[in-house]
């Protein structure tokens, strides 16, 4: 299960503790177990690998520099329209 419905499926179980305390257990229990299991996969990623995954994920900084605009394709009539 998904950290995000586990520990949804704990705060619902939470509200009616006397009815579901074993399956609260066990729930509490999977959600551990899912943590830890992210934290060893995170654990065994190369360093070169999340380097450039976080190079990948950020974005380039621009130095600054405006696209030209656009040479607009008008009629004599309208540029002396827009020109009043």
């Amino acid at each position: 299960m998904k950290l995000k419905i586990l520990k949804k499926k704990i705060r619902r179980l939470e509200k009616r503790l006397q009815e579901g305390s074993s399956k609260l257990a066990k729930l509490k229990q999977n959600l551990q177990a899912a943590e830890s299991a992210k934290a060893m996969k995170a654990a065994r990623k190369s360093p070169a690998r999340a380097a450039r995954q976080i190079a990948k994920t950020a974005k380039p900084q621009t130095t600054g520099t405006k696209k030209p605009k656009k040479k607009l394709n008008l009629s004599a009539e309208r540029r002396a329209q827009l020109s009043e």
